[in-house]
């Protein structure tokens, strides 16, 4: 079997799979070939994306268990997760971001989710039926001089500082996933002590429902005006 790598420049993008990469890497340097079991590739890269899982449950306080050990058994990796109460039947509001391989791993967990006790329904939602937000803090020590192109940055993103100290100095953003993936990789040449990202929550779009037609009246229903003077 015939491995083929990807460039130096390009590296893994998951960690879960990065010591593994690493050691094909020195295998093929000093074999023609080598064997590996792995997740599935295609076209030489890794086929694994993001994907959106809304889960509407009862209040029972076993779900949210009920829910990690299923991800836990089928090995499904949690990029994020959002757990909390609803307001108006203190059922739970659960969001899942999960790496999937594809649309048919996407339905198999959305059936495996929904036969779980207590779930009342699982949307798979796409990236354009949904508006998402997270919320990232950044502690930076950037080098004096370099105040004034962070400030620019900030202002770019629509970030806050929350904290200037000699230490370092804080910011905040909360943007789309993307933007705040975006906000911390411009970030890095400015020596990143810490990163604290949350997780993704999204509210679906709603459509606006249909008001009903006033309804029109007939000449026979129209009221009668009298006039006085031809009375």
């Amino acid at each position: 079997m015939r491995v083929t790598l990807a460039p130096a420049a390009e590296p893994c993008r998951h960690s879960r799979y990065a010591a593994s990469y690493r050691r094909i890497a020195l295998n093929v340097q000093t074999h023609a070939s080598c064997r590996f079991a792995g997740p599935p590739v295609r076209g030489g890269d890794w086929a694994m994306t993001e994907r959106l899982l809304l889960v509407e449950t009862t209040g029972s306080d076993e779900v949210p268990a009920r829910i990690t050990r299923l991800l836990a058994q089928r090995r499904v990796r949690l990029a994020s997760a959002y757990v909390t109460r609803r307001t108006d039947d203190d059922g739970w509001a659960v969001q899942l971001v999960v790496d999937v391989t594809g649309d048919d791993e996407v339905s198999l967990l959305v059936k495996r989710l929904n036969r779980l006790i207590d779930v009342v329904r699982v949307i798979a939602a796409g990236t354009a039926a949904v508006h998402q937000r997270r919320s990232v803090f950044v502690t930076l020590q950037p080098d004096p001089d370099d105040a004034s192109a962070v400030d620019e940055l900030v202002g770019l993103f629509g970030a806050e500082v929350l904290d200037v100290r000699p230490a370092g100095m804080t910011l905040h953003l909360a943007a789309d996933p993307r933007h705040c993936e975006h906000f911390v990789a411009v970030l890095e040449p400015y020596t990143i002590v810490e990163t604290v990202a949350g997780a993704v929550c999204a509210i679906r779009h709603r459509r606006p429902s249909a008001r009903p037609a006033a309804p029109r009246l007939r000449a026979a229903d129209a009221p009668v005006k009298h006039d006085r003077l031809n009375a």
